[in-house]
């Protein structure tokens, strides 16, 4: 279902950040199917050095980075990436938050910090695709920016829809398309 949806916004010759990376073979699958313009970025400097072990001869045009989600201004130019994939990494900043109905100040500021980095990188009417546990309700005011509630985001400048993934316990696909 979730490889579907993700063939209907991505092209092989996009140009894809893939965000919070982890040790997931979700981009080596990506790879695998014709997709090979992949930057990989992770916090996690133990994580990106035995990922780039494993597999750069493999994978060669497959790029590893160390760097921060919440400061991706910081590592690339703007309107670098034409697809900004997030496999539950904003859900990892979410574990902080404690109670879902009134997260605290710092949720709210890295997922700000995240949202605004990744529109900034992505190219007019490139696309950031969302793989979360976290249901709409929930997510769509880190998304959308504070206090926004339609389906459009004046704060990133992007239009917002998702669809249901019922596999397992179910998640959720979030599509957001920068305006032009």
């Amino acid at each position: 279902m979730w490889w579907s949806l993700l063939s209907k916004y991505v092209r092989p010759s996009d140009r894809i950040l893939m965000v919070g990376c982890g040790n997931s073979t979700f981009s080596m699958d990506m790879y695998n199917a014709g997709f090979h313009h992949i930057t990989n970025i992770d916090f996690s400097k133990v994580v990106i050095e035995r990922m780039r072990a494993k597999y750069n001869d493999k994978m060669p045009q497959m790029k590893w980075l160390e760097a921060d989600m919440t400061k991706l201004c910081d590592v690339f130019a703007p309107e670098t990436f034409d697809v900004v994939i997030d496999k539950a990494a904003m859900d990892a900043l979410m574990c902080d938050e404690g109670d879902v109905w009134s997260p605290s100040k710092t949720v709210i500021e890295q997922a700000a910090a995240m949202c605004s980095g990744i529109t900034s990188v992505l190219v007019p009417r490139g696309t950031f695709l969302q793989i979360s546990f976290a249901q709409p309700h929930f997510r769509k005011r880190f998304l959308l920016g504070e206090g926004e509630q339609a389906v459009s985001s004046a704060v990133y400048g992007w239009d917002y829809s998702y669809h249901n993934i019922d596999i397992g316990f179910g998640y959720f696909f979030y599509e957001l398309v920068k305006s032009s």
